[in-house]
């Protein structure tokens, strides 16, 4: 096929099928029996058995192959359709706690977590606090976890 470009595992294919027909020129016929054809098949290629297998089973139900995707479907972040409650009440544990001590990510997420508020990773707390709730973040210089959150 001219002009088709192929990936380095379909290179790798071709010329084992190749390199298998050359041994079959060699040997001045096959070199397994001719109804063996899943053990050719698995012998030119390289290949188990199980593998042989499992592609054509795909293929007598789906006569389209594909390969997997590069990409896995990404789940929607937890942060996106946090009902308006669940952040008024991470606000005012915000204000309630900031009177006690400074307010960091780790202490707010064990303070809500507690409280049985909301379960959300450090990452999707840091992007609830700063871009949906609206506060901002100060950081302590020698402490690059300590994260301190103001209104803005």
């Amino acid at each position: 096929m001219p002009g088709k470009r192929w990936n380095s595992q379909s290179q790798e294919l071709v010329l084992n099928v190749l390199e298998y027909f050359e041994r079959e020129k060699e040997n001045g016929g096959p070199t397994l029996p001719v109804n063996a054809v899943y053990e050719r098949v698995c012998d030119a290629l390289h290949i188990s058995r199980q593998t042989v297998y499992a592609i054509k089973q795909r293929k007598m139900r789906n006569p389209i192959l594909s390969s997997p995707g590069k990409k896995r479907p990404r789940a929607k972040p937890k942060t996106k359709d946090l009902r308006e409650p669940s952040k008024m009440e991470v606000r005012n544990t915000v204000y309630m706690y900031k009177e006690r001590k400074h307010v960091t990510l780790h202490t707010l997420k064990d303070q809500l977590k507690t409280k049985d508020i909301v379960s959300l990773s450090t990452k999707s707390l840091a992007t609830l606090m700063k871009n949906i709730i609206g506060f901002k973040q100060l950081w302590i210089g020698y402490m690059k976890t300590m994260q301190i959150f103001q209104p803005i």
